[in-house]
């Protein structure tokens, strides 16, 4: 992301001929600079308490926002936090890919090794 910095910069200068009429003379600048600096830093998305996140929204600005908790109040269907929402969505879209290989056994197992062995990293 770039943004513009400005940089004071000042300067004297002085002279030790008597026949100028200007002893020393004097310069104040501000210097215009765009620097490159990260959207967000690591510390940035680690120390957000819950309910809150960054979102790229729009055409992909930057947003910080804010979810509100979900409460158990009078909804009997409510989960009682957010661990439990998370449990119930891993349960619901655990699939086979995530499943155990079964074990093989006889000349298929030994198949299934060898091209195993000759897979690339």
């Amino acid at each position: 992301m770039q943004v513009v910095s400005t940089v004071a910069s000042s300067s004297v200068s002085d002279t030790n001929d008597p026949g100028e009429f200007t002893d020393f003379a004097s310069r104040n600048e501000d210097r215009i600079a765009p620097e490159t600096v990260p959207m967000l830093a690591p510390t940035d998305l680690v120390q957000l308490p819950k309910g809150q996140a960054f979102a790229l929204l729009h055409g992909g600005q930057l947003h910080k926002i804010r979810m509100p908790l979900p409460g158990a109040g009078d909804d009997p269907l409510m989960p009682a936090g957010l661990k439990e929402i998370g449990e119930a969505l891993r349960a619901r879209l655990d699939g086979p890919w995530l499943w155990p290989e079964p074990a093989l056994d006889g000349a298929e197992g030994e198949r299934a090794h060898g091209l195993a062995q000759h897979q690339l990293p």
